[in-house]
């Protein structure tokens, strides 16, 4: 009996963790979303932005970059997709946004579809431009997560 009130303990406490982390999630999407109420018109490489050389700068300030612990950016080998990560204020939980361009045009930062619900940081592309690296602390397959 003790054993499995500890093990309906353990899975409630996983489930507030992931309710915790899910409100964070909406927490930062809404924060994107009001600060992005009139998302500009970016065409060109680099959603337009000048094209990044040897000394560091602020990419995009305030279309990407808010100040809010936004980093690793990456574009696609085809330069028609960028990831970045953002982080809340503690720098506890990261999600992975994503930026496309379609038709020329780039839309507004979204949530990749992968990421949000786990912390996904430091996008990476790989060479032949195929796979889209990332370090998470989602579970490995079979981990219960006691």
């Amino acid at each position: 009996m003790k054993s499995i009130i500890n093990q309906t303990l353990i899975k409630e406490r996983v489930n507030m963790k992931k309710f915790v982390y899910l409100s964070y999630l909406l927490l930062i999407a809404f924060i994107s979303c009001s600060q992005q109420n009139d998302f500009p018109k970016l065409t060109g490489p680099y959603l337009g932005q000048k094209t990044p050389g040897q000394t560091p700068e602020i990419f995009a300030p305030g279309i990407i970059s808010f100040g809010d612990h936004e980093h690793h950016m990456v574009f696609s080998t085809d330069g028609n997709e960028m990831f970045y990560v953002v982080a809340d204020n503690y720098r506890r939980h990261h999600i992975i946004l994503t930026v496309v361009q379609k038709n020329g045009v780039w839309l507004e930062p979204e949530v990749a579809p992968f990421s949000g619900i786990y912390s996904d940081f430091a996008p990476s592309i790989s060479p032949d431009g195929k796979y889209l690296l990332f370090c998470s602390n989602r579970p490995m397959p079979g981990d219960t997560g006691d």
